[in-house]
């Protein structure tokens, strides 16, 4: 609704690619364009609230396939709860000694993604685990998120979740 300029209750392409932008900026316009294409089904160029709506519920239900994907979804979860670093850590940092744990990290993902595998969390953990301690440090969790921001998605699927 947001980016619904006209307030006709559809998006055009260019309020499609206006949302993009502002809300990707680093995402080429011609994978924004194809995702575009895909979220249309009935292809009159404008996409609908049930076009849009029924699609993401599409790409959710998919497993992701990379640990990157895994990882955007995270990071994705995390800021739709409006979860900044420091409070995120602070908040799974249940016993508050400075480190998150195994247990934290998992008890963290299942309240932000309960669909995500236990070993898709963990493969996520072990990859950001710096120090192989078996704990994320702040730092450590700080690169979860700045890792994402570095790597461009692979799939058309990977773009559509980030959105």
């Amino acid at each position: 609704q947001a980016f619904d300029q006209n307030k006709n209750g559809t998006l055009s392409k260019e309020e499609w690619q206006a949302a993009v932008a502002a809300l990707l900026p680093g995402l080429h316009s011609v994978d924004a364009n194809s995702v575009f294409v895909r979220f249309d089904a009935s292809g009159d160029g404008f996409l609908n609230l049930a076009e849009f709506t029924s699609f993401f519920q599409a790409v959710n239900a998919t497993p992701p396939k990379t640990l990157e994907e895994t990882i955007r979804l995270l990071q994705r979860a995390f800021i739709d709860n409006g979860l900044g670093l420091c409070e995120s850590f602070q908040a799974f940092d249940q016993n508050k000694n400075g480190t998150l744990s195994k247990e934290e990290w998992q008890a963290a993902v299942a309240a932000l993604l309960p669909g995500l595998h236990s070993v898709d969390a963990n493969s996520v953990f072990v990859r950001f685990d710096a120090s192989g301690d078996g704990f994320l440090n702040l730092a450590e969790f700080t690169s979860f998120f700045q890792a994402v921001n570095a790597t461009p998605p692979k799939t058309l699927e990977e773009t559509i979740r980030l959105l």
